[in-house]
């Protein structure tokens, strides 16, 4: 299966998601906390969406070969 760490986007996408934590622990009170967790979440769905298609992308290639 192809290595998902070379891939430029995941590395970027790690970039973001590092920064979206950091601005998201500025956020205060029970607003402030409820979007933190929301962009938490969301902020880790993107590296994970991106080696899941490389995973398939991998796969479907193998199967083809």
């Amino acid at each position: 299966m192809g290595d998902f760490k070379k891939l430029l986007v995941w590395q970027e996408a790690r970039k973001l998601t590092k920064a979206v934590f950091k601005a998201a622990e500025k956020s205060e009170g029970v607003t402030g906390r409820i979007l933190q967790i929301q962009i938490c979440r969301a902020r880790l769905s993107i590296p994970a969406n991106i080696a899941g298609g490389n995973a398939k992308v991998a796969i479907a290639n193998s199967l083809a070969s």
